[in-house]
């Protein structure tokens, strides 16, 4: 084989290469080996005092005193042509693999996987959970989880959880294999945040909310112990939405570790959609790469280009684009990462005309919050104000310590002109003493008179009127 330019180098090297690509490809915090071959340390020069080479010196103090991987190997041409690749090393077993001459390439990248697997599970079963091969994920875990110490089997329980969750078992498998993983460590954040979205994509956001406020409480505060970007659901469910662009923009700047996201960019792109920042919006999305193994990414921008588009009142392109969404939401790996999304194609539907599809989609979510308050939305635009008012009241319900149902029962009242019992002097009042603690004293002093016409022998309207003119402007 070395007329055609194999050797045990130019082997060794591929198999390297493929190591090296493929830990590139993970986006995990869990710490990368660094990937090295045997001879770009191999110096041939003596040290007189001891007889032995440079090379040979580097590599007696590493196996003495490091903690390295050794990956050696053979490859075999039969009489009939056909090859075989065995690789073997410390703590990775030996393995073949056999196929024709023009499928060595193969062969050595399937070799890399092996290796991959037994000397850093936790990065192997990230990146086979990022192609989604959760099949794969689930019964790599199951047979090597008793070998591994207890920071690997935590780290191999929570990617064991998302895989269990894509695969469509009991929610309740995944929350005991997340609970597993935060015993064995409890700073593991991924887990924590694994947690949450679990809650999350059953439709227990409220539950969700809790869970991270006593992380938030663990972590000592914001900024605290626990990175920030494992408070991304939190930011969400309560629109703190820069700081979830600044976690990311972090994130990236140290290459990436702790993200959990199909791709920063694709994230970036849905966070800067909810600012209204466009320009940034486009940025993002152009510089996503078209990669038909990350399903997520792809999906991710069906979505923000249809919000866009409806944003922008191009309604119809805005129904191809979240209907495009919603298929590529069937994946469970897909609605996982948006597991309220899919709410947005119910507005869309019903402002382009389709009611019924509109109702059928918010009854499939009707455990969201946003499919209750859209629903709700609808409801009023069909003049159904009685029934729009219960589901208000059922998407408050559902996570009353949220903002978005509120805000939206909000606006129906204001659509219905804001007033209920227009000349009662105490709401008046403390809407009064909100504006002006906020410092809008022309507004809060029209809200205060309003209510001194209702009730003009109030004595605490007057001092606070009193407290308002002398303030400092």
């Amino acid at each position: 084989m070395a007329s055609r330019g194999v050797n045990g180098v130019t082997v060794a090297a591929a198999l390297l290469d493929g190591l090296v690509q493929m830990q590139k490809d993970t986006r995990s915090s869990s710490a990368a080996l660094a990937a090295t071959g045997a001879w770009t340390r191999d110096i041939k020069f003596a040290i007189p005092e001891t007889g032995l080479s440079v090379g040979e010196i580097y590599g007696a103090v590493r196996q003495r005193f490091g903690h390295d991987v050794y990956i050696g190997g053979d490859l075999v041409e039969y009489s009939t042509g056909r090859l075989e690749l065995t690789v073997r090393g410390n703590g990775v077993p030996a393995k073949k693999f056999a196929g024709a001459p023009d499928e060595l390439a193969e062969l050595i990248s399937h070799a890399a996987e092996h290796v991959y697997s037994y000397s850093q599970p936790a990065r192997w079963v990230t990146y086979l959970s990022d192609r989604g091969r959760d099949a794969e994920v689930a019964k790599f875990c199951q047979e090597t989880l008793a070998n591994q110490d207890d920071e690997t089997r935590a780290r191999l329980l929570n990617v064991w959880a998302i895989a269990s969750q894509n695969l469509g078992r009991p929610a309740a498998e995944s929350m005991s294999l997340l609970e597993s993983a935060i015993k064995l460590k409890p700073d593991l954040w991924p887990a924590d945040t694994k947690v949450m979205n679990a809650l999350i994509v059953e439709g227990r956001e409220e539950e969700a909310w809790r869970y991270s406020k006593q992380l938030e409480k663990t972590a000592g505060g914001r900024p605290g112990n626990v990175p920030e970007l494992y408070f991304d659901n939190l930011d969400q469910m309560t629109w703190n939405i820069n700081a979830i662009v600044d976690a990311l923009k972090h994130d990236e700047a140290s290459s990436g570790a702790g993200t959990q996201q199909s791709t920063a960019a694709n994230y970036l792109a849905q966070m800067y959609l909810l600012l209204h920042d466009q320009l940034a919006v486009e940025t993002e999305l152009r510089s996503i790469k078209e990669d038909s193994k990350d399903r997520s990414a792809a999906a991710g921008v069906h979505f923000v280009r249809g919000r866009l588009a409806f944003e922008e009142g191009d309604q119809e392109r805005a129904l191809v684009e979240m209907r495009k969404f919603n298929e590529a939401s069937e994946d469970r790996r897909v609605f996982s990462d948006f597991p309220t999304e899919h709410c947005w194609l119910g507005v869309i539907e019903e402002a382009t005309g389709h009611p019924d599809r509109a109702d059928t989609i918010f009854a499939d979510g009707r455990r969201f919050v946003d499919c209750a308050r859209f629903r709700a939305d609808a409801l009023d635009h069909r003049d159904d104000w009685v029934g729009a008012l219960a589901v208000y009241a059922s998407a408050v319900e559902l996570a009353p310590d949220l903002p978005a149902p509120y805000y939206s029962w909000g606006l129906a009242l204001l659509r219905h002109g804001g007033k209920r019992g227009p000349h009662w002097a105490e709401p008046l009042k403390a809407l009064g003493d909100l504006l002006a603690k906020r410092r809008e004293r022309k507004v809060a002093r029209a809200k205060y008179e309003a209510a001194l016409a209702e009730a003009p022998n109030w004595r605490d309207l007057h001092e606070a009127i009193e407290q308002l003119n002398q303030a400092t402007p």
